[in-house]
């Protein structure tokens, strides 16, 4: 759901996305970075911002961490740190997903479910992503770096399952740069193993959720960076202005299969 001006784009747009799946790629492939030197620069802006976890109005995940990528500069509360605007809010109802109602928010646009607000990217995450995050090809907004503290974890048949916004809105790129064997994604009724060295791209209409296969032994956690990006519009930073992209009302899988995403 979009709670703001952009909504004007997507009226009477398919949001089901229906003839996208599972696709990924090698990081050689699209032209992007190693897992390695994604994960350098990772550590540096955690040294300097400190990690967030989830946050419902039940408490703060111990386990699952992170800090973002971006971030809404008219955000609804002023004392956010800007690195952890995208880690949830003391008046959500749930740790996952959008379809169980917007919690005890009195306003929706410039909260957590505004996914278009957070569209500007600290000088801290340029200085030590920038060579990763100008490689994409979209503009980049919701987006961030998922920590997963999972040791002494065991598989588990229920929770974490949920759905994100359609990717014609928003198209997430997750990339691991830190795993083990124990930890894998789970989408529609398929597991995957996410490899070093690869990306990632679902139809994220679809539930799917982030699990273990095995009990965690690995003490070090699961780190993925994911990429929010906005396939069909276009972000004018001097206006602060959305608008219809070059490749606006162009499938998805298409996107994807051609890979539009990347320079």
């Amino acid at each position: 759901m979009i709670y703001n001006e952009v909504k004007k784009f997507f009226e009477n747009c398919d949001e089901t996305q229906s003839d996208f799946g599972w696709t990924e790629f090698t990081l050689e492939e699209l032209g992007l970075p190693t897992a390695d030197e994604i994960l350098e620069g990772v550590k540096k802006i955690e040294a300097e911002v400190e990690l967030q976890g989830w946050r419902t109005k039940h408490g703060t995940h111990p386990k699952y961490k992170g800090f973002g990528l971006t971030y809404n500069p008219t955000f609804f509360d002023k004392t956010e740190n800007i690195y952890h605007q995208v880690w949830g809010s003391p008046l959500l109802d749930q740790y996952y997903g959008q379809e169980k109602g917007v919690g005890d928010h009195t306003q929706i646009k410039d909260t957590y479910y505004d996914t278009f607000g957070f569209r500007k990217i600290d000088d801290t995450i340029q200085k030590h992503l920038g060579f990763f995050l100008d490689r994409f090809n979209f503009h980049i907004s919701r987006s961030r770096v998922a920590y997963i503290f999972g040791y002494g974890e065991e598989p588990k048949k229920e929770g974490g399952w949920h759905v994100d916004e359609p990717t014609n809105q928003l198209l997430r790129v997750n990339i691991p740069i830190q795993t083990s064997d124990e930890y894998v994604m789970q989408w529609d009724d398929k597991t995957y193993h996410l490899e070093l060295g690869k990306a990632y791209l679902w139809n994220t209409r679809r539930p799917h959720r982030p699990a273990v296969f095995k009990k965690v032994e690995t003490k070090e956690p699961r780190i993925n960076i994911v990429m929010g990006l906005t396939p069909w519009l276009d972000y004018d930073k001097t206006t602060d202005t959305y608008s219809k992209g070059k490749y606006f009302g162009k499938p998805v899988r298409e996107i994807v299969e051609e890979r539009l995403f990347v320079k």
